[in-house]
């Protein structure tokens, strides 16, 4: 919770093992803008966060920290980010909340290897959370959504 006061300051992954106490999801299934406003209402309303591995990324990338332009360097590249990275800033957003309620991270894990990974340096989720939905449907949400407008 909110219990190291500089650890949004240095990502922590590599260097310790700092195990979070806090009810982590992982959000898995289609990706766009209606995930995104159904987890932060989800976020919202139980008191959390919701953490976008890709935004955490852009996050980083913008602030221009050294992280940030080695994370540029890989992108341009073509390199992937690697897994050890990503942990590295969630664990920091995590661990830099404010909040007391569940952490929802869409776009991780992509595979098992990274579950292992967030699992020792920061916890082990306590739900996978499967957004599916029929492309109609979809469909019909963006449309009800544009009517709005």
């Amino acid at each position: 919770a909110d219990s190291a006061n500089g650890a949004s300051e240095t990502p922590t992954g590599v260097s310790g093992e700092v195990q979070i106490d806090r009810h982590v999801v992982y959000v898995l299934g289609y990706s766009g803008d209606l995930k995104d406003e159904i987890c932060t209402k989800i976020a919202e309303n139980m008191h959390g966060d919701f953490f976008s591995a890709s935004g955490l990324l852009k996050q980083e990338m913008k602030s221009m920290s050294k992280l940030g332009v080695q994370i540029t360097d890989m992108i341009r590249q073509g390199k992937i980010v690697p897994a050890s990275v990503i942990v590295q800033l969630l664990q920091s957003a995590i661990a830099a909340s404010q909040t007391t309620g569940p952490v929802l991270i869409d776009g991780f894990p992509r595979s098992a290897d990274t579950v292992q990974l967030f699992e020792q340096q920061v916890c082990k989720p306590r739900l996978a959370l499967l957004l599916e939905s029929s492309d109609k449907s979809l469909q019909e949400l963006i449309q009800q959504q544009q009517s709005q407008i």
